[in-house]
């Protein structure tokens, strides 16, 4: 979790590309931004950038606390619509807990299961068929 705060315009994102650049991979990364008063489109470059970036090196971004004129100069340029909705949460709260929803989800998909019995002697249990 990457906590932003100040406006984001031409004087600031560079900071901001360079730290998120430096940092050490993690393949889910919330920036929470509700400390981001305004954002300008050097901004929603910026964003788009540090997006693509994570999400070529396998990586998922999700983007929270968007302030009224934060979000819509995001959506003006069309990178709430490329990121995704599914990626916009109010609260960082409500990232992590969608995050542990999709884990859940993806563990239960790739957990082992074991294979149908081959016939009825093998249920399990002490079963067994009469």
């Amino acid at each position: 979790m990457v906590y932003i705060t100040g406006p984001l315009f031409f004087g600031s994102v560079n900071q901001l590309v360079e730290r998120l650049e430096h940092m050490p991979f993690t393949k889910t990364l919330i920036l929470s931004m509700r400390g981001v008063p305004m954002a300008d489109i050097s901004s929603v470059q910026a964003i788009e950038h540090i997006w693509r970036a994570h999400v070529k090196a396998g990586g998922t971004i999700y983007l929270t606390g968007l302030q009224p004129s934060v979000r819509k100069v995001l959506e003006s340029a069309g990178l709430i619509a490329e990121i995704g909705e599914q990626h916009i949460f109010w609260s960082a709260d409500q990232a992590i807990a969608r995050i542990g929803e999709l884990a859940r989800h993806a563990e239960m998909e790739t957990s082992p299961q074991s294979p149908p019995p081959e016939s009825l002697d093998e249920l399990p249990l002490g079963i067994s068929a009469a």
